[in-house]
């Protein structure tokens, strides 16, 4: 955001807040209750965590007590790589000295979180460490109690005497008392459990009240747009759990009031700060309201909710920006410019995020907020549970008053604000607007494409480059080459043009994927589009009928003349003689190596589901992209999504109790989601890293390689002759596995000689016009290397 000099520098006047003054609570946190944290996330994954990660995180309990010199990411080498943050967090610390107790508190507490991801090896499993503290807290009984307060507060509205006005505002004073329930911050979230809890309005404790202004200036924004639909509200979000269920209740209710006519969750791309609010959070809870254990009340709400998200009235967005180690004022000129043309009002929830309003630096508590904050792009308003000491715009007199009567009032979670700046600074002028350069950029490309231009290397986009774990690798394949786009080996260029998509849209700065159509409108190409179209879920339908009824019942045709090899039979049998040979089926382990999103995604998952619950195997794993590759290549939070997708209300029954038995399947890790960035290099599998084999080998009964990419990868992307024996072409691979393929491209192999010859004479374009099929296998595991 165009901030002055004057403006940085009166931010600077401001105390910035250190951990080395004992008895502060920026010192203490590092002695006791940041310990007790990582101890915490260490006995929730006990069983997951290795007993190196566990000794990891005891030495960083130590280190914190301590006070030992604050370690680099660089000390988790693989982990950093894949990590969209570490390189800004190693710049930060590089030659700091900073230690635990003796550091800027802002920068060293949120970089605790971040080293808790690299030791749990966050970014090669995408399972989140914090989970098991977000699920505990919605087993307990306090954050429904709550909520059912919330969904009986909107259904009186109409029934009562109270007016529009004033049960909008007892709802906004709910929403920010929830903000007490953080996960982080044990001694505060413990005010408000047990099942009796209620959150008390007692304005004594509300230090600032705009309440009755940020409903007016939604008054007046409605009646200037002639319809409150055309409002858009969003949230910059901040814990998950009891904040999140009453988050989700006041969306609910400015949509279903007529406040506005879109709610937007921004949500963080990575867990953070232990109950944080991801993607996958959001779309957890909502599932969760619906559950028959709920009150009918909830349960409706639940319901209401996932139509807002099915009719895109309620919209999840992760941004990696509220991951990073910055504040408001460094906001991205694209999230800016989004925020100042979509949002009519920004609900800025919690002290983290007050904290990146404020610099974190210990403005004169009387300072009008306006001036703390008059940069933001968007009329906003800030609900703030005081756990920090950063904070403006109480009055002098109040002030005092506190001191005398509660010397830990800025933190200690008693009293909290809702404050607003309702009229947004004007985007900053002198600065490229950064979709434009976007766009730019893919048109020059595509003219390149078009036109046999020479291959750019990676190094024209130095910045982003430096932070790809692929980006070195595709230097030095292209370097001295001249190859054109025309004139060039296809496999290898094909697969580089997404990589430079990447590039050109910054993808290693947001962690945005390009080809998602709410942030690259792809028409009707991409990974979302599909999910919206009938046919998926028609599909998947058919895959749940065929669970329970005759194969002849179903509305899938399996036309054998099409499938040109099938060793599925095979297959079957390997497995039953492994299930015999191990003691039971329990012991197998099946790992996909993935494809596509959209309707395979989600036949994989019910094939997923089927050998899990009719026990064939005991694990399945799917093995997914590490960033996105081929426009709908699966990653990590795919997975997720499409499992949440499962649970909506709108899915039939069947699909919604396959998606709840997919959410366990991964909640017992039966269903384990792995992402490496081998999958996206562009290698042919004997080539396959040698600990990725030796994991294979040792923990794979029988892979299954999804796709046309993957079995080009087998074969080299050669033009072997298609009758050679699969075995011939095959003999590297580490463990025993089946290719499911629909013909794309000319590679193939072990198609008998006559079918061939009939397939040349009957349809000349057999090998790549998708309408065939094989199910090959190599079920003899190549010796270890």
């Amino acid at each position: 955001m165009g901030v002055s000099a004057e403006f940085l520098a009166r931010v600077q006047q401001g105390e910035e807040i250190f951990t080395n003054v004992p008895g502060t609570f920026a010192n203490e946190s590092y002695k006791t209750r940041l310990p007790g944290l990582v101890r915490d996330v260490m006995a929730n994954n006990r069983s997951r965590f290795s007993a190196k990660q566990c000794e990891r995180l005891l030495n960083l309990v130590a280190d914190m007590i301590n006070d030992a010199v604050i370690p680099m990411p660089s000390q988790y080498p693989e982990q950093a790589a894949k990590s969209p943050t570490s390189a800004q967090w190693e710049e930060l610390l590089a030659g700091k000295g900073y230690t635990w107790q003796n550091s800027p508190w802002f920068l060293g507490e949120q970089y605790m979180f971040h080293l808790v991801l690299l030791i749990a090896e966050y970014y090669t499993t995408g399972i989140d460490p914090f989970h098991p503290s977000k699920v505990l807290e919605l087993a307990e009984v306090t954050p429904w109690a709550l909520l059912q307060t919330a969904v009986g507060m909107s259904a009186q509205e109409e029934a009562s005497s109270q007016s529009h006005h004033d049960q909008l505002k007892r709802f906004m004073k709910l929403c920010l008392w929830g903000n007490k329930a953080d996960g982080c911050y044990k001694e505060v979230k413990d005010t408000i459990s047990g099942a009796d809890a209620s959150l008390v309005f007692d304005d004594e404790l509300l230090l600032v009240d705009h309440s009755d202004k940020v409903i007016s200036y939604l008054k007046q924004k409605a009646i200037k747009a002639g319809d409150a639909k055309k409002l858009g509200v969003q949230y910059i979000n901040d814990n998950c759990g009891t904040e999140l269920l009453l988050d989700l209740a006041l969306a609910d209710h400015l949509l279903a009031h007529n406040w506005c006519g879109k709610v937007t969750l921004n949500v963080k791309v990575e867990p953070m700060y232990v109950s944080d609010a991801t993607e996958a959070d959001v779309h957890e809870h909502i599932a969760e309201m619906q559950y028959s254990t709920r009150t009918p009340e909830v349960q409706a709400l639940g319901k209401r909710l996932a139509g807002y998200v099915q009719k895109e009235q309620l919209v999840v967005r992760p941004d990696i920006f509220w991951n990073r180690y910055t504040y408001y004022w460094e906001m991205p000129m694209e999230l800016q410019t989004r925020l100042a043309n979509e949002a009519t009002l920004v609900i800025i929830k919690g002290d983290l995020n007050y904290r990146r309003l404020l610099g974190d630096r210990l403005w004169p508590p009387s300072t009008p907020v306006e001036e703390a904050v008059p940069y933001f792009a968007a009329a906003f308003v800030s609900f703030r549970t005081l756990k920090s000491n950063p904070v403006v715009g109480i009055p002098k007199e109040m002030v005092d008053k506190l001191e005398k009567e509660d010397s830990k009032w800025r933190y200690n979670g008693k009293r909290g604000t809702i404050q607003s700046v309702l009229n947004p600074a004007p985007l900053s002028d002198n600065r490229d607007h950064f979709s434009a350069k976007q766009s730019k950029r893919l048109l020059e490309l595509a003219d390149d494409l078009i036109n046999n231009a020479k291959i750019s290397l990676p190094s024209q986009y130095p910045e982003q480059a430096a932070k790809s774990p692929s980006s070195a690798h595709w230097e030095e394949l292209l370097a001295g080459k001249d190859y054109t786009w025309q004139d060039s080996p296809w496999f290898m260029v094909e697969q580089y043009i997404f990589h430079l998509l990447l590039l050109m849209t910054d993808y290693y700065d947001t962690g945005i994927d390009p080809f998602r159509p709410s942030y690259v409108d792809v028409k009707a190409f991409g990974k979302d589009a599909e999910l919206k179209q009938e046919s998926p879920w028609l599909l998947l339908q058919t895959a749940k009928v065929m669970d329970t009824m005759n194969v002849t019942d179903t509305s899938l045709v399996f036309d054998d003349e099409l499938l040109l090899v099938d060793h599925s039979d095979e297959i079957i049998s390997y497995l039953e003689q492994k299930a015999a040979e191990t003691s039971g089926p329990k012991n197998l382990r099946v790992e996909f190596i993935c494809d596509n999103v959209g309707t395979e995604l989600l036949l994989d998952l019910a094939m997923t589901d089927y050998l899990l619950t009719h026990d064939w195997c005991g694990k399945v794993t799917f093995n997914v992209k590490a960033e996105p590759l081929y426009v709908s290549d699966v990653m990590i939070p795919d997975v997720h999504e499409y499992i949440a997708e499962m649970q909506r209300p709108t899915r039939t029954p069947e699909v919604q109790e396959l998606g709840k038995r997919l959410a366990e399947h991964v909640r017992t890790q039966q269903l384990v989601i792995r992402a490496d960035d081998y999958w996206n290099m562009y290698t042919y599998y004997w080539e396959m890293p040698t600990e990725l084999q030796t994991r294979l080998a040792k923990e794979a009964t029988l892979v299954i390689l999804k796709g046309d990419l993957n079995y080009r990868r087998l074969l080299g992307d050669r033009m072997w002759p298609p009758s050679t024996p699969v075995l011939d072409v095959m003999p590297y691979f580490p463990t025993a596995f089946v290719a499911f393929r629909i013909l794309k491209s000319g590679l193939v192999v072990g198609i008998p000689e006559e079918t061939v010859e009939r397939l040349e004479k009957d349809d000349p374009d057999w090998r790549y016009n998708g309408k065939r099929g094989t199910i090959q296998s190599v079920l003899k595991a190549a010796p270890q290397l």
